[in-house]
């Protein structure tokens, strides 16, 4: 925190608005979404008149801010140090009040407004004197959390604590690790140079960066023959094998069973009416099909089309 606290300085921030650009930056390039809506905490007595009541006062706030990747980090620093500030101004409105106001298309699998959270608490825990007894805290796991992420920083005395919650109906332990990762290194390239613009800001570990740049672009050694080699994508890898072994078996499922030239053949002839209507490189098409071999014909199709699949969860509202 000592760096944060360095860096925030220099650019005349707070860590708080440091820390949370920060976060909203690798949030928005997981995302690719430049609207990004981040929900915070305010637990302030305004007022002198509760300065003396007992309970907890604290209000949930949306920070919304606006992102380009090609503006500079510090460009960011300041548009999250504007937003938060009006958000903090005005924390005395309850956040049910700005959701009736905002009337936004509610639904129960999420919270309305934002999906995530950034809570900085740098406000020292006082000792509580009772005579003849010792108090101390505990910490206890709340099993359940509102938001898809809510991610939480405690300043201590000693230490600095850092903790993620997240729905496990969304996210698997294993991604959120990954976003903490990229977070990480996304805050030391701001550290180290604010003057990057965000987009430029690194993501990748070193590992990472191996492993895409070296390993994953490295051409492996059984690829078959005639494919292209400066790009063996799967499309024409399924081609190569039409050609090679026509009656070879690709695709199994629990309706039918395709041979490589079955599904190439017909992966072909859906390409060819996707492109008669239109479609072509930089168009989306959505994908809503079962688990089955037609899936794999129409991801295979749209590639062949020039397109991107975006596959859609029958499951799903």
């Amino acid at each position: 925190m000592a760096d944060v606290a360095a860096a925030s300085q220099s650019c005349g921030v707070t860590p708080f608005v440091f820390l949370l650009a920060s976060y909203v930056a690798t949030v928005g390039r997981w995302t690719g979404q430049d609207d990004i809506i981040v929900g915070t905490a305010a637990a302030n007595r305004s007022r002198p008149e509760t300065t003396e009541l007992i309970g907890l006062f604290a209000n949930t706030l949306p920070v919304r801010v606006r992102l380009d990747l090609e503006q500079p980090f510090t460009a960011l620093l300041e548009e999250v140090r504007a937003a938060a500030l009006g958000a903090f101004a005005n924390q005395d409105v309850p956040f049910n009040r700005i959701v009736e106001a905002v009337r936004p298309v509610r639904d129960l699998t999420r919270s309305a407004l934002f999906q995530t959270m950034f809570i900085y608490n740098n406000v020292p825990m006082a000792n509580l004197p009772m005579a003849g007894l010792t108090a101390g805290s505990i910490d206890l796991s709340p099993g359940a959390t509102e938001q898809d992420l809510s991610f939480s920083i405690t300043e201590a005395p000693d230490r600095t604590i850092a903790e993620m919650q997240f729905n496990t109906d969304v996210f698997e332990a294993d991604t959120v690790q990954r976003l903490l990762g990229h977070w990480g290194e996304l805050l030391r390239g701001a550290i180290a140079d604010q003057r990057t613009a965000v987009g430029s800001l690194p993501l990748l570990s070193v590992t990472e960066r191996r492993l895409v740049l070296e390993e994953w672009a490295r051409h492996g050694d059984d690829v078959p023959a005639g494919a292209p080699m400066d790009a063996p994508r799967i499309e024409h890898l399924v081609g190569s094998c039409a050609q090679a072994t026509p009656d070879a078996v690709a695709v199994v499922s629990t309706d039918e069973a395709l041979t490589y030239q079955e599904l190439d053949a017909r992966s072909n002839q859906l390409a060819r009416y996707l492109r008669g209507v239109g479609v072509g490189p930089g168009d989306r098409v959505g994908v809503a099909v079962e688990r089955s071999s037609a899936m794999v014909v129409s991801l295979l199709a749209v590639m062949k089309a020039g397109a991107a699949y975006v596959p859609l969860d029958l499951g799903f509202p």
